[in-house]
């Protein structure tokens, strides 16, 4: 277990390093759009007296009492939008943000770990661990980010850059998970 553990704690460190290298380069900046800053205030200021509490709002709502076909209507005519409020603001490069941020992946990659453990029997060579992982990674970010446009009408632009982090993230927390779930020697011997 020991072994498994320092796996983990390298594929996280993996990760981390990973997020700020790819987030942290001008090249995902394509899939973002953006207003002038006249506009980006206006919007800020809106947002700010009209939306006081922390949440995840959909417009227009089709779910409100009473309102569906106004807000049907609304819908058929456009914009939609999907908005994650965090009123009380917080700062840029918070720490909290980066601890929480590790544990979440360290989390995440220890629950891979676990599942590359036991496939292990069956993945005798490094490079079918790796592959295992890889093919794992895929399926996670196909289906956490390529639902969205369908289903919430997020920008594709966005979410296959997520889902290129995501898949591109697994395949490297992948090769050093590899090295370290290795089958039990008596089943390898077999």
């Amino acid at each position: 277990m020991k072994k498994l553990l320092l796996g983990t704690f390298l594929a996280t460190l993996t990760l981390f390093i990973w997020g700020f290298l790819f987030w942290g380069t001008p090249w995902p900046n394509p899939a973002f759009q953006h207003l002038d800053l006249e506009d980006e205030v206006a919007v800020w200021e809106s947002l700010r007296d009209h939306i006081p509490a922390s949440g995840t709002y959909y417009f227009p709502d089709v779910q409100r009492e009473g309102g569906f076909e106004a807000a049907a209507a609304r819908h058929d005519e456009g914009p939609l939008a999907t908005v994650m409020i965090h009123a009380e603001g917080m700062p840029v490069m918070s720490p909290a943000v980066f601890v929480l941020g590790f544990l979440h992946m360290f989390v995440s990659a220890l629950l891979m770990a676990l599942l590359l453990r036991t496939a292990a029997p069956a993945l005798t060579t490094y490079r079918r661990r790796a592959g295992f992982v890889a093919s794992v990674g895929l399926v996670v970010a196909v289906w956490a980010n390529l639902g969205e446009p369908v289903w919430n009408y997020h920008a594709w632009s966005f979410e296959l850059m997520q889902a290129a982090y995501d898949w591109t993230s697994w395949i490297l927390a992948g090769l050093v998970l590899a090295r370290f779930a290795v089958p039990a020697r008596s089943y390898a011997a077999a």
